[in-house]
This record gives structure tokens, sequence and C-alpha cells, in this order.
């Protein structure tokens, strides 16, 4: 393949996806795939690169500078952030592009292979000293049984993310949230809403304990995650 048959590839591709770019992760797994709703992300890659970002602003009396920091959710297995720098790697991406910028025009009939050439010698690798680990759900059979009050928020919570039966009546508490509709969002709301009035119940506990029961039992016995 030459670089000019990449260049139309990829802007072929991505033309035929303009028509479907309002199309969202949740309605491809529900319309176009077999997969279970509770389907996520395997990995997210963000590019951070705003030209806003370092800027100095003044919000009264107080000087604030606009980061690149913030929380990613809890979507994804794998979330990798790229943010700009002036590091080595910076450097070698920087003359990299250079280099192919300056040749493209008489590189077009040219095999993928000739690049080679343009970005030559190692690249420069980063690995950060320190990797946060994700901890373990909490299941069902190391909890007791719920009270009355976390069994009445629970019911709450469902009501407000619209998790009922097939002709809007409530569900039983052992019905999985998977049988009623639900799907990855679902569960993110959920974790967001019962997180939002201070019950710390991740999306992987909800995953493991779908039901109304399995969720009282958590709020019961006070779940919190860091």
């Amino acid at each position: 393949m030459t670089f000019g048959a990449l260049i139309k590839q990829i802007q072929d591709q991505a033309t035929a996806g303009i028509p479907h770019q309002h199309v969202g992760f949740r309605s491809i797994v529900r319309q176009c795939t077999d997969w279970p709703p509770w389907t996520r992300l395997g990995s997210v890659i963000v590019y951070q690169n705003h030209e806003a970002v370092g800027d100095s602003l003044s919000f009264g009396h107080v000087d604030a500078t606009i980061t690149g920091e913030g929380t990613t959710g809890d979507s994804t297995d794998f979330w990798v952030i790229a943010k700009p720098g002036l590091g080595e790697q910076a450097r070698w991406v920087s003359r990299c592009l250079e280099s192919v910028l300056t040749s493209v025009h008489t590189l077009l009939e040219q095999p993928l292979e000739s690049f080679q050439e343009l970005v030559d010698g190692p690249v420069p690798v980063h690995i950060p000293a320190a990797i946060k680990t994700v901890d373990s759900p909490t299941t069902v059979a190391t909890l007791g049984s719920p009270d009355r009050q976390a069994m009445a928020i629970v019911a709450l919570a469902w009501s407000e993310v619209d998790l009922k039966g097939d002709n809007g009546e409530e569900v039983g508490e052992e019905v999985s949230l998977f049988d009623c509709g639900g799907d990855l969002e679902t569960v993110l709301l959920l974790s967001w809403w019962y997180r939002y009035r201070g019950h710390g119940v991740s999306m992987y506990d909800i995953i493991e304990n779908p039901t109304r029961l399995g969720q009282s039992q958590l709020l019961g016995k006070g779940v919190v995650r860091g």
C-alpha cells in the first residue's frame, strides 16, 4: 500500500462515517450488536491538547489557571490521557511529524515502508511510577439482610433511572436490572445517584449485584470506595 492509498482510505472511512457520527456507544450496543446490555468500552485514548490549557484567567481578585485535569468517570476498563509536554517524547513526535509533512508531496506513490527512514531512531517511552488498581467488587455473599431505609433508597433510585417491568410496574427485589432494559449507562447513573447521596457504590458493585435486593444490602452495610 502506498501513502497516497492510505490517505484516501482514511478519508473515505471518515466520509462514510459522517451520517452516523451522532450514534453513541449505548445505541450501537442496543441496536447493532448482540452484546449484553452491560457491555462497556475496553479502552479509551484521549488526546488533551487544548490551546487554552495553562492560560491564566482572573476571577474577581483570584488568578486561576486552566488545566486538563479532571475525573474520567467509570465507563471503561483502561483509560489513557495523552497531554502535550516538553519531554523527549514530544520532541520525537514533533520531528517525525515535521519530516512527514515536508516530504508528503513527494511520497504519495511510495510504499509505506519508506516512512521508516523519516522516523528512524528508538521511540522514547515513559512509564508512570505508579498505576492505580481497581478495587474488587463487593458481592451479596459477604453482606447481610438490608434494612427498610436502604430498600427505600434503592427503590427510589430505580424509579429515577426508569427501571420498571414490561407494563411499567415496579419489579421484584430479585429481578436483575438487565432484565428491565438496563444497560451500562443505567449502571453508571445508578452509581452516580448512590454516590451523590453519600453511598460509595461503584459500577463494579452494581454489576455484581444487579438486583434491588443486592444493592439494598450494599447500602445497608455502608459499602464505601475511595
